[in-house]
């Protein structure tokens, strides 16, 4: 999910405020192209939170199995 820009808005902005409307044109060009690896912090937050839940996972069952490998370990030697 990418951050969207209404262009047609952003120009006349632009025009305007005096800027010329090829230059106008050229900066709102400018700012969709490096605008379009951002993301939302909503999107952010839920990958982040996605992550998590998955390490989070992971760990518990890493716990399990190494608290299983402790019982074992302790009916062996006793």
């Amino acid at each position: 999910m990418t951050v969207r820009i209404d262009t047609a808005q952003a120009i006349e902005d632009l025009c305007a405020a005096d800027v010329p409307e090829q230059q106008a044109k050229a900066i709102v060009r400018v700012m969709v192209q490096a605008q379009d690896g951002l993301v939302t912090k909503e999107y952010f937050d839920a990958r982040l939170e996605a992550k998590f839940a998955l390490q989070t996972a992971q760990l518990t069952g890493i716990a399990i199995a190494v608290a299983g490998l402790a019982v074992a370990v302790a009916k062996w030697v006793l």
